[in-house]
């Protein structure tokens, strides 16, 4: 029993003086989740302490989720720009495979896939298993003004999943009339990009409202739990979820 605790005391003595970055990612990821308004002045107390912590690192108590990714997911815009202003990559990707850009996008948040886009996200990025891309979120989602978005910044609309499907034709498949409209459009007819903050539900025919005819998924946990498919919404800010994370 004496020498358990003697190694446990030595345990902590190690992690906190040999691997104290391990310490600090661990205040990183927690204080992004909080989500609150104190979220802001943690992050810049920790950056004051340590200008090297490993701003992509993934939190392997929350699904493997980066630092960018869990702000995505809480639409935290402030944490996405004060990530990005600090070097975080906008491409740095969970477990399985999603991108914050992909995650925003599922979400129908504009506002953290511009700020995104504008860092440098990979715009036609794919997740591992099943290659689907940030429009093909949009598409399977039905999130119309997403997927507008996307167009307009020069997402590929031609590039197919796993299964052999462009977004247009996954939309097709969830009866997604939203997301059909906007894909079906010449790039003449996308007109000029909303430069706003809104989020999916600005009446351009997605029936959003933020619950735009997905199914509703809840959490951090929900992001690396499930991806884009259909359903009814139920009115609350996420995005539909279906696809198992492993099969991502």
């Amino acid at each position: 029993m004496l020498r358990a605790a003697i190694l446990s005391l030595l345990a902590c003595t190690v992690r906190s003086w040999e691997w104290p970055w391990k310490v600090q990612e661990e205040i990183l990821a927690e204080a992004v989740r909080a989500n609150n308004e104190q979220t802001l002045p943690r992050l810049n107390a920790l950056w004051g302490w340590q200008q090297g912590l490993d701003l992509d690192a993934q939190d392997e108590d929350r699904q493997y989720m980066t630092a960018m990714s869990a702000a995505a997911w809480h639409t935290n815009h402030e944490v996405v720009r004060w990530l990005i202003q600090r070097g975080a990559s906008p491409n740095a990707k969970c477990r399985n495979g999603w991108t914050p850009l992909m995650i925003s996008t599922n979400r129908g948040d504009q506002r953290t896939m511009r700020l995104l886009l504008s860092a440098g996200a990979d715009i036609d990025a794919r997740t591992a298993k099943t290659l689907l891309t940030p429009l093909m979120f949009a598409a399977q989602s039905n999130r119309a003004g997403a997927a507008r978005l996307l167009l307009q910044r020069g997402a590929a609309a031609g590039l197919r999943n796993r299964d052999k499907q462009t977004a247009l034709e996954m939309a097709r498949a969830e009866k997604h009339d939203g997301a059909v409209f906007e894909l079906t459009r010449k790039p003449g007819e996308l007109g000029p990009e909303w430069d706003g903050a809104e989020e999916d539900g600005d009446g351009d025919g997605d029936g959003n409202g933020d619950g735009d005819g997905g199914k509703q998924g809840s959490g951090a946990g929900a992001v690396a739990a499930a991806a884009p498919g259909a359903g009814g919404g139920n009115g609350s800010s996420s995005a539909a979820d279906t696809t198992r994370a492993d099969e991502l």
